[in-house]
């Protein structure tokens, strides 16, 4: 189960956002329950063991007679329950080699006018020495028993929590136009008679009725058996919606409503959202965990039909085979574009992971939101001359950069949580702990970005040199942190939190931003800056290469904000998410600041005396 992920495991759910939801609204016990069930499983509790002759009484006894006759039916109907994910189907050999598993009757159920269901009876005992699955169910902390006719213990707590969600929303207004698509389908029948007619119940303890001490109507009250709400209401078409919109809304809070979709109807919507991505560059750099799912779906069509369709099997063999003939090449030329077809027309349903649908809100809420913009300027989108540029590096201490042209350098020592979790302390990435350099690449482009946007616009520099559509060309020596810079990361999670920064940054930015590789022996200035081990000694360091480089003389300390670097060291450690929405306005309005002079602005004496590490002109510089 663990192996096959997906519904098994429920790993679609997001329950923690869930939960935050529904805080406030449900008992905390209940909440508390919830949380473990939805992540865990139920029942709370199971100690049990049975032996082996209990077992092997069920095992020969087999299915009840019903299932004999309906043999056709009940295997398209787990062939379905499979297809869903609800059942992992085993060859009976298995059962011998499976220590923990137990055995419970199968029973086809039939009721007129309904179509049969597929049942297990976990309390069947043929025998007076047979211990079945209910009898090895603990009944105390667990809800309703397990296998009772009416309610299975794990929906117990969804039952009681529903109630009391349903009653506590149906004060909410919005909810009737929110679920209108479905309150809309109500067909209501003649009233029954007068409403003022109808006689009154007289209070008792235990029924108060349905009005408060003030005389108002009460939330409607709702009952729930196994999953169907139930209430009473007084005949108000008003109050039935409202109570029903309440239970819906409910019901969506509790259980995530799966999208479910095919790749077919997956692909063409990422390849729309890519087409408009290429004039609205930031969209770019919020779609990775979008195609992540188109990926993941593709592969789980392949490993279906690798075991279901025995010509696509057929086709696998021939790919395989290394061509020698021009025949052969022909024909696994072929069987590439069959596989391609078949895997790409399966109407397997796929569940869109939650950082998917999460990326899909995004774009939503900003192609929605009017003050971002939504094109760019032909001279940000083509290749040209540019107008400033940065180079940038980072080394397993530090992380550095420097504009000849826009006449600023920078410098951040990485903090221990970084650095104890780069290549020098962490030899492999078994444990999901290395902080990878291409991402600590990636990071130094997002200081570029702050120290452009600061030059041009803060320093009003695009107005002085009347620059109507500037670029910007932002060097790094690390081919994927230059490819993740102009299209985004798909791979890399520390990447993909990178670029919700770097998405936040782009949005209405009129800085055009472009990027290019730069070989390690071209990009000395910034690789010998990142190499500087710590702040201590960063003067004397910077004062050594003023003299090695004459040409940075004249560039000025450039300090990125202190939220900006927050973010990026977030991003690298926990790879954090953010959304690009509630932070663009913060990191372009204070991209950082200029502090100090520049070191050819310095008296001779001072710069002497930094080479020396003289700690009191240190602070002065």
């Amino acid at each position: 189960m663990r192996f096959a992920g997906n519904n098994y495991t429920g790993e679609h759910r997001n329950i923690k956002e869930r939960a935050e939801k529904l805080c406030g609204l449900v008992d905390d016990d209940l909440l508390e329950r919830y949380i473990r069930f939805m992540t865990v499983g139920a029942p709370t509790k199971f100690n049990a063991k049975s032996s082996r002759e209990n077992t092997m009484l069920y095992w020969r006894k087999g299915n009840y007679s019903s299932i004999p006759p309906a043999l056709k039916q009940v295997l398209k109907t787990m062939n379905k329950e499979e297809r869903n994910n609800n059942v992992i189907a085993l060859p009976n050999w298995c059962y011998h080699f499976l220590p923990n598993c137990f055995i419970t009757p199968q029973h086809n159920l039939v009721k007129e006018g309904k179509a049969d269901r597929l049942i297990f009876d976990a309390r069947l005992k043929g025998y007076l020495s047979e211990s079945p699955y209910k009898d090895l169910e603990p009944q105390t902390d667990c809800g309703l028993a397990f296998g009772a006719d009416f309610s299975p213990p794990v929906w117990e707590q969804c039952r009681r929590m529903a109630e009391q969600l349903s009653e506590r929303l149906f004060e909410d207004d919005t909810l009737v136009i929110k679920h209108a698509q479905y309150l809309d389908k109500l067909q209501w029948g003649p009233k029954q008679g007068n409403p003022g007619r109808i006689v009154k119940a007289t209070p008792c303890p235990k029924h108060q009725g349905v009005l408060d001490k003030h005389g108002r109507p009460v939330n409607t009250p709702h009952n729930y058996f196994v999953d169907d709400g139930i209430a009473a209401e007084v005949y108000e078409r008003e109050q039935i919606r409202r109570a029903i919109a309440a239970d819906i809304e409910a019901i969506f809070l509790l259980l995530e409503l799966l999208k479910m979709l095919t790749i077919e109807e997956i692909a063409p919507l990422i390849g729309k959202l890519n087409h408009m991505a290429q004039t609205i560059r930031w969209m770019n750099h919020i779609m990775g965990h979008l195609y992540t799912s188109l990926m993941c779906a593709l592969a789980k069509n392949k490993r279906y039909l690798i075991t279901t369709n025995k010509q696509f099997r057929d086709l696998l063999k021939l790919k395989k085979h290394e061509p020698e003939t021009k025949e052969e090449e022909n024909l696994s030329t072929f069987a590439q574009s069959e596989m391609s077809k078949k895997v790409y027309r399966t109407k397997v349903k796929h569940i869109l992971l939650p950082t998917a649908k999460t990326e899909l809100h995004l774009i939503r809420s900003a192609l929605s939101d009017p003050t971002i913009q939504k094109r760019a300027p032909i001279s940000h989108l083509i290749d040209k001359t540019h107008d400033s540029d940065h180079d940038g590096d980072s080394s397993f201490d530090a992380m550095g950069g420097i504009s000849i042209r826009m006449k600023m350098w920078w410098y951040f020592e990485g903090p221990k949580e970084v650095r104890e979790h780069t290549l020098r302390f962490i030899k492999n990435n078994k444990d999901g702990e290395l902080i990878a350099i291409n991402a600590m690449e990636y990071g130094t482009i997002q200081v570029g970005i702050a120290l452009a946007y600061y030059y041009w616009c803060i320093l009003k520099e695009q107005e002085r040199q009347g620059i109507e559509y500037l670029t910007v060309l932002l060097r790094a020596d690390n081919k994927s942190a230059e490819a993740w810079t102009r299209k985004g990361c798909k791979i890399s999670m520390a990447g993909r939190a990178l670029g919700r920064l770097q998405c936040a940054r782009m949005m209405n930015n009129p800085v055009g931003l472009s990027s290019e590789y730069i070989n390690t022996k071209e990009n000395k200035i910034p690789d010998e800056i990142s190499r500087i081990e710590s702040e201590a000694k960063l003067l004397p360091a910077i004062s050594k290469l003023y003299q090695k480089y004459p040409s940075i003389g004249a560039c000025r300390c450039f300090h990125p904000n202190p939220e900006l670097i927050s973010y990026i060291m977030a991003a690298l450690c926990s790879q954090q998410l953010i959304n690009p929405l509630t932070i663009r306005e913060l990191v372009q309005k204070n991209p950082g600041k200029i502090v100090g002079c520049s070191i050819a602005e310095l008296p001779t004496s001072l710069t002497r005396a930094s080479s020396a590490s003289n700690p009191k002109t240190q602070t002065l510089l």
